[in-house]
C-alpha cells in the first residue's frame, strides 16, 4: 500500500481496504487480498493485478496509520454496495465503538451522513443499517446476538444496561439484558474460556449479578438458539 501511495500521489485507500485499516468486521466473503484504491481524477488510471481503483465525484481523505484513507463516512456509504444489512449493522457497531481501534464517527454524524448526502447507493440499506446501530457495543459476537434476537421477534436487548450489584457495591453492565425483567445475556468467547484469569473474573461477575437478583444467561458460540429463544422467551412470560 506505501509503495502505492508513493508512486500514485492522490489515491487513497477505500471500500474493503479501508475497512479493514480501519479494524472494521468484514464478512469472511470480502475478506481478499485485493487493494481497494479511491481517486477524484476521472483519467487515473493504474494497471496492475491485484488493483481495484474507484473514480468518485467527493473524495474526502484522512491520515489513519500513516497513509492515505478514505474518509470512514464515505467508506461506510461504499460499503452497502457490498455489504447485508446485517453486515453494516456490526461494522456501524465496530465504528462507533472501541472495539478494536478508537471511534472512527458518531452515530449522529453517520445518520447526518447520510441524510445530506444526495448520490449514495444502496440508500435504504443504509437507513435500515443505522436504525439498528447501537452505542457501547463491545464486539460484533454481541451485535449478532442482538440481531438474532431482533429477527426471532423478541424484544431488543438493551446493550450493556447498568446494574448496581450490593454484594461488590459496584455498576456492571452484562452485554445484553432486559432491565425490567432482571434478566441478563452474557457472550462468552473462546478467550473467556481459555485465561484462567478470564474465567474467575467471569465466575465473580456472573455471582455478583445473581446475587442483585438478575437471571444470567451465558451464549456462546455453540448454544443452541432454539433453546436459548425458548430460555429468553420463558424468563420475559412471552410463552
Amino acid at each position: 500500500m506505501t509503495a502505492i501511495v508513493y508512486r500514485h500521489p492522490g489515491v487513497v485507500a477505500c471500500r474493503e481496504t479501508a475497512a479493514r485499516l480501519f479494524g472494521w468486521p468484514l464478512p469472511s466473503s470480502l475478506r481478499s487480498d485485493i487493494l481497494h484504491l479511491g481517486t477524484s481524477d476521472i483519467n487515473k488510471r493504474i494497471r496492475r493485478r491485484g488493483i481495484t481503483l474507484h473514480r468518485m465525484r467527493t473524495l474526502r481523505s484522512i491520515e489513519w496509520l500513516k497513509l492515505p484513507v478514505l474518509n470512514p463516512l464515505q467508506v461506510f456509504s461504499q460499503l452497502a454496495s457490498v455489504c447485508s444489512v446485517e453486515s453494516l449493522v456490526k461494522v456501524g457497531d465496530a465504528a462507533i465503538g472501541n472495539w478494536k481501534s478508537p471511534p472512527q464517527f458518531t452515530l449522529g454524524t453517520l445518520t447526518e451522513h447520510i441524510s445530506e448526502t444526495k448520490h449514495l447507493r444502496a440508500r435504504p440499506k443504509l437507513e435500515a443499517a443505522v436504525d439498528l446501530i447501537r452505542e457501547d457495543v463491545d464486539s460484533p459476537m454481541e451485535t449478532d446476538l442482538r440481531l438474532w434476537a431482533i429477527s426471532r421477534n423478541l424484544p431488543e436487548p438493551e446493550v450493556h444496561p447498568a446494574v448496581y450489584c450490593p454484594t461488590i457495591d459496584r455498576t456492571l453492565h452484562p452485554d445484553l439484558g432486559y432491565p425490567k425483567k432482571k434478566l441478563a445475556l452474557e457472550y462468552e468467547g473462546d478467550h473467556h474460556r481459555i485465561s484462567e484469569y478470564q474465567w474467575a473474573a467471569d465466575i465473580d461477575r456472573v455471582n455478583a449479578l445473581r446475587a442483585a437478583g438478575w437471571t444470567v444467561i451465558r451464549v456462546t458460540k455453540s448454544t443452541s438458539r432454539q433453546q436459548l429463544e425458548r430460555d429468553i422467551r420463558h424468563h420475559l412470560g412471552l410463552q
